[in-house]
């Protein structure tokens, strides 16, 4: 059991970020077998299809979002710490969001064209985020908390976007704190 899984999980994530750096279309079955190391006659075993891996894959952008999300509750009492330490978990990745692109969004739009229920499923961490940091500006007692939310969210992959046409990481960290600071004070 341990190596299936150990194999399963290997497969994932060089597939999530072969599809981060390369593209879902680009990416082949043998490139993901590769990467992880795992034999391409075994990647079949796990998965009949690159869908089927893409779905994987998402599946695992939203179990690590919610690991982290389920951190900062336990860590952080009030709605004002948890809401701060959500702005520092989405700069942890500034410097390579800015240099690749968000792949979330990237995922959402390479797979669109190929399976829109996985595409779907690819962005479910986008609506995990604005749902939960809608409820901590409930919480924190700030008025329109989905509206600000949504903002949020929404300026952060457009502020990667910028960073990453204009070739310049520190964009970024320079608009997720502009962000942080209209999320709290208010739009």
């Amino acid at each position: 059991m341990g190596k299936r899984s150990d194999k399963n999980e290997r497969l994932v994530n060089a597939a999530a970020e072969l599809f981060w750096t390369r593209g879902f279309a680009a990416t082949s079955l043998a490139d993901i077998a590769n990467a992880s190391s795992v034999p391409l006659g075994n990647v079949y075993y796990y998965f009949k299809t690159k869908s089927e891996i893409a779905a994987a894959v998402a599946e695992l952008f939203v179990r690590q979002l919610q690991i982290a999300l389920t951190a900062i509750d336990s860590d952080y009492a009030e709605p004002a710490e948890r809401i701060g330490a959500f702005f520092n978990l989405i700069s942890a990745s500034n410097n390579a969001r800015a240099t690749r692109g968000c792949p979330i969004a990237r995922a959402m739009s390479d797979l669109s064209a190929v399976n829109d229920d996985v595409a779907t499923k690819t962005g479910e961490p986008l609506i995990v985020m604005t749902e939960w940091l809608a409820v901590q500006a409930r919480v924190a007692g700030l008025s329109d908390p989905v509206i600000r939310a949504e903002r949020a969210i929404a300026e952060w992959q457009g502020a990667i976007l910028l960073a990453r046409a204009h070739g310049v990481p520190s964009r970024l960290d320079e608009a997720v704190k502009r962000i942080r600071r209209q999320f709290i004070a208010g739009y």
